[in-house]
């Protein structure tokens, strides 16, 4: 599997976990919204972990700066 998220767009999308986590026990966001929050914040974790994002494969998007090296 060929990643395609650079550095910085893991590091968001771990951001955008933490904050989910936060919200949900701070109980700012209750309840069933919280869950469902939980389970969208749990994808970003694994496709920042993985650097592989399926949405970014489906619409051919990459922002992960690849170096040309004529060894390979």
């Amino acid at each position: 599997m060929k990643t395609n998220l650079n550095q910085i767009d893991s590091y968001f999308r771990y951001g955008l976990t933490a904050l989910a986590f936060i919200l949900y026990i701070t109980d700012i966001v209750p309840s069933t919204d919280g869950i469902i929050l939980i389970g969208i914040g749990l994808v970003f974790l694994i496709t920042g972990l993985f650097k592989f994002c399926p949405v970014y494969f489906i619409f051919g998007l990459n922002t992960r700066n690849e170096e040309i090296n004529p060894n390979n």
